[in-house]
């Protein structure tokens, strides 16, 4: 029992999920930028959470633009960055343990860590983690896969949408691909083929 319990106890503590960061991740003036791709743990962020990157957001946006509001571009912008900066430093963890941060001081950290790209990235896979394990998220039916496959297969799915909806299409699709792919494999091993 006791060994169980250990085990439990330490799957436990992995993140739900990890990515592989590469050096354009990071930014050039960044004295810690790796050389090769960092592995990044992320975890679910609590409402408290949220309500504390938008307050810290609402914070730095007025202190940067303090003659504007949300009603500018300018300050939107800034408020968004620092949400996003905020929720990655409390979103990233260790790849092998959920409880660790991954940067010490993330808060101070990130802003200067993170190239945009890499910021972009990490604030993607955040939003895809929350959508894929929220309870409130539907799943598809068999009605939906089929109407997907036939989207997919005439191209269908693509027209009409902005490039920020083809990009979060084309990553929630590799994100599919990637948890279906094992299976395939698997049920191709069992069957000899």
């Amino acid at each position: 029992m006791a060994a169980f319990s250990r085990h439990v106890e330490t799957a436990s503590r992995k993140p739900l999920r990890a990515v592989k960061l590469p050096p354009s991740g990071f930014a050039d003036t960044w004295e810690n930028k790796p050389k090769a791709s960092v592995e990044i743990g992320l975890r679910l962020l609590s409402e408290a959470d949220l309500a504390g990157a938008r307050a810290v957001g609402v914070q730095q946006a007025n202190a940067l633009h303090p003659e504007l509001d949300e009603r500018s571009d300018i300050w939107v912008e800034a408020f968004n960055q620092t949400l996003m900066h905020y929720a990655i430093a409390l979103g990233t963890c260790q790849p092998d343990h959920v409880e660790q941060p991954f940067w010490e001081m993330a808060e101070d950290v990130v802003p200067l860590a993170l190239s945009e790209g890499g910021m972009l990235r990490l604030w993607s896979e955040l939003e895809l983690l929350t959508l894929i394990e929220s309870s409130v998220t539907p799943e598809i039916d068999e009605d939906g896969l089929a109407r997907l496959v036939e989207l997919l297969q005439a191209g269908g799915a693509w027209e009409g949408k902005s490039v920020t909806q083809k990009r979060r299409l084309g990553r929630l699709l590799t994100y599919a691909l990637e948890l279906a792919e094992p299976a395939v494999e698997l049920a191709v091993e069992r069957t000899g083929g």
